[in-house]
């Protein structure tokens, strides 16, 4: 069994082989970097923009999934991630602290929160009032994990909606008191 891969311009493809272990695959992208363990039966050739992996036929289970998780490497370490927050509220904001790399939000307490910016993420605040933020990271799963983790700071208001939204999810907002 053999497959061709063709690799994009921007990822960088090498193969490590260390003396102890099974070698690696390193593949280095504009936005993220992996290693991939190559099993023992495989064999993969790597020329200037293609990738060849081949397997004997009764390895086809494992040559398929390692083809298909190669595949979407390549696909993350080309691709970034975007949420977007935004704050409603009066005065609320989002401040940068870059010497001590933290997000610090004040969401209408007494005091300020600040949550550390994990590795390998970007957050741009978007506006003039600091009400807006970008959050960037090539993994979707870890975008909406630290979006949901600030939002934990100052969930919305079921009555006005002030708070911590995500872009993209709808709040239906209740109704208040009626008068007579």
């Amino acid at each position: 069994m053999k497959i061709l891969l063709n690799l994009p311009n921007q990822a960088n493809c090498s193969i490590i082989q260390n003396e102890c272990s099974l070698p690696n695959i390193y593949i280095q992208g504009p936005y993220a970097i992996f290693f991939l363990r190559i099993p023992i039966f495989l064999k993969i050739t790597l020329e200037k923009d293609k990738c060849i992996v081949e397997a004997p036929n009764e390895c086809f289970e494992i040559f398929q999934l390692f083809v298909l998780q190669l595949k979407q490497v390549l696909k993350t370490t080309l691709l970034m991630s975007v949420r977007r927050l935004f704050l409603k509220g009066v005065g609320f904001k989002f401040f940068f602290n870059k010497e001590k790399n933290y997000l610090i939000v004040n969401a209408g307490f007494s005091h300020l929160k600040a949550i550390k910016i994990p590795f390998n993420t970007f957050f741009q605040i978007r506006n003039e009032k600091n009400t807006m933020l970008k959050i960037t990271n090539s993994s979707k799963v870890r975008v909406s994990t630290i979006a949901q983790q600030i939002q934990t700071l100052k969930y919305p208001d079921s009555y006005k909606g002030k708070g911590i939204h995500i872009d993209g999810v709808v709040l239906k907002l209740k109704e208040g008191k009626k008068q007579k």
